[in-house]
């Protein structure tokens, strides 16, 4: 199996979380959590890695930072290594506390930043347990929550050298005590509505932001790198060997017994062919080709092709379904 390919540069923000390995608690008393942060202050000093919000879980944790040396992955990796050290040695336990490698979602400068910290911030609340309890009451046990980086953000306490608050408050007013208010009412205002979980939002598995940035992505940090990891390895091999919308869009008329014009013909009895070329060529080709040159070919705007897009990967039409699953069988030469 494949893993999301790691894109590491300087300036790079980033969302990152991971789970106890198999589900088991990491944090199961205040001594844990307060070595989690002891380490990760220590280390973020030592690879010039700026956190901007944390919460620290019984079973995971979610950070967002921003690293300036482009390092995520040697400064994940030390500082996971020497808390569990920290850790197993105090309990006098071995092995892996955390399953597996942590997951890293790449993030499009400040536009999402409230957006990841609003959702980070409200973990505490979203346990089952506090799904029926009063508005008011989850807001209380939100400003009580000991182990996130909310109370700093909203005035409650002071905050550790590390964190570096005003990245997230920048955008709440122009004072501080402003910032905070404005801050701590967005926050609270994600208890009276359901907010997006990072993951669902995320582009290509690891990227949050707009398609442009998406693109700007693949084609400037990974096309150009190679890497050690055979799993990524494998993933890398598949976003290079990028198909030409050409010949996607004659293969789906081959498929659809029609004609390369039929299926770029913006009117016509051809509209499902058309669709299912747009599709797969957002799937297949983006890599290496912009949303603007595949939707010039179509004849339609950026816009205009992922809502095409998006309908398509959404629809139950099965015959719809089939006839991908028939021309992407003939992309990877079935």
């Amino acid at each position: 199996m494949s893993r999301p390919l790691r894109i590491e540069y300087a300036g790079g923000l980033y969302h990152v979380m991971n789970r106890g390995n198999q589900r088991l608690e990491v944090f199961s008393s205040k001594r844990d959590c307060e070595t989690f942060l002891e380490k990760l202050s220590l280390f973020a000093e030592t690879y010039k890695v700026d956190i901007y919000c944390y919460c620290l879980m019984p079973n995971h944790f979610h950070l967002l930072l921003r690293t300036r040396a482009g390092n995520l992955g040697k400064f994940m990796q030390v500082m996971l290594t020497s808390f569990t050290m920290t850790i197993n040695r105090r309990k006098g336990k071995t092995g892996h506390l955390f399953h597996g490698r942590y997951k890293a979602q790449l993030v499009e400068s400040r536009k999402y930043l409230s957006v990841l910290s609003r959702y980070i911030h409200l973990n505490p609340i979203r346990v089952k347990k506090l799904q029926s309890l009063p508005v008011l009451e989850k807001k209380r046990l939100l400003g009580d929550y000991p182990w996130s980086s909310y109370r700093a953000c909203v005035g409650l306490m002071a905050w550790p050298d590390f964190l570096k608050i005003d990245a997230v408050l920048s955008s709440w007013g122009k004072e501080l005590p402003e910032q905070m208010k404005a801050y701590r009412a967005y926050v609270e205002n994600g208890l009276y509505k359901g907010i997006n979980n990072p993951f669902d939002l995320a582009i290509r598995q690891q990227i949050i932001g707009s398609e442009t940035f998406a693109e700007k992505i693949a084609r400037e940090r990974l096309l150009k790198r190679t890497v050690k990891d055979v799993k990524e390895d494998r993933e890398l091999l598949k976003a290079s060997q990028v198909i030409p919308p050409d010949e996607i869009i004659t293969l789906t008329a081959g498929v659809f017994a029609t004609t390369v014009a039929k299926v770029l013909a913006r009117k016509g009895k051809h509209r499902q062919a058309r669709k299912v070329a747009m599709f797969l060529c957002c799937q297949h080709c983006v890599s290496k080709y912009s949303l603007t040159e595949i939707g010039k070919r179509f004849s339609v705007s950026i816009s205009g092709l992922t809502k095409i897009r998006d309908m398509v990967k959404y629809s139950d039409d099965q015959m719809l379904r089939r006839k991908i699953s028939e021309v992407e069988a003939k992309i990877k030469g079935g």
